[in-house]
């Protein structure tokens, strides 16, 4: 969960619907492409790496509901 700094300094993102909507699509796009790409891959190496980009995505695509429960928790 965020804190209250970080809260803030996310809330020009989160707070505006049409910019974190946009966001979330390409997230999610994002998330589709690499998962075709972990099913193809060829060593074990790249099947941690792309775990990880996967892994990654799904925390920044989570930043709307850590900030609201962020905000929520300060209240």
């Amino acid at each position: 969960m965020l804190n209250k700094k970080q809260a803030s300094k996310v809330s020009p993102l989160v707070a505006n619907k049409e910019a974190w909507d946009s966001l979330e699509e390409y997230l999610q796009e994002q998330i589709r492409m690499t998962l075709r790409a972990l099913v193809a891959a060829q060593s074990e190496l790249e099947v941690f790496r792309l775990q990880g980009k996967i892994t990654s995505l799904e925390q920044i695509k989570g930043l709307k509901a850590d900030y609201d429960a962020a905000i929520k928790a300060n209240m």
